[in-house]
């Protein structure tokens, strides 16, 4: 791929690591969508001119939020179809108040409370 470039999908593609695209610097729009991506590397904040990043229909259960909070141009996120915890979306609408987020409000199941409460 041309260094220069600034669009880019690699939508269904079975993709796994996406560290090698750290080096497309001048990356505007990204779609990852459906494909096999469990984690973000940290070094994500290197594509600073991102303005749509679309990670939807993965197998996300974390994502690098102090990495991501440094995309300040980002106006899209799409984030739907992972297994990110509600508390971590929050931190990231907290730190990318201009950016328009999309997500599923997944919650981590919460251990079973066993016994009576105050009876």
């Amino acid at each position: 791929l041309p260094r220069g470039i600034t669009n880019l999908s690699l939508r269904n593609n079975k993709i796994k690591d996406i560290s090698g695209l750290i080096m497309y610097k001048d990356l505007k729009y990204l779609d990852l969508s459906g494909n096999k991506i469990k984690t973000i590397p940290g070094t994500i904040n290197s594509l600073g001119k991102l303005e749509f990043l679309d990670l939807s229909g993965n197998k996300l259960k974390e994502i690098p939020i102090e990495a991501l909070c440094k995309l300040s141009g980002l106006k899209m996120l799409n984030l739907s179809g992972n297994k990110i915890p509600f508390e971590q979306i929050a931190n990231l609408i907290r730190c990318l108040p201009n950016t328009n987020i999309q997500h599923d409000k997944y919650e981590m199941k919460k251990k079973a409370v066993t016994g009576l409460q105050g009876r």
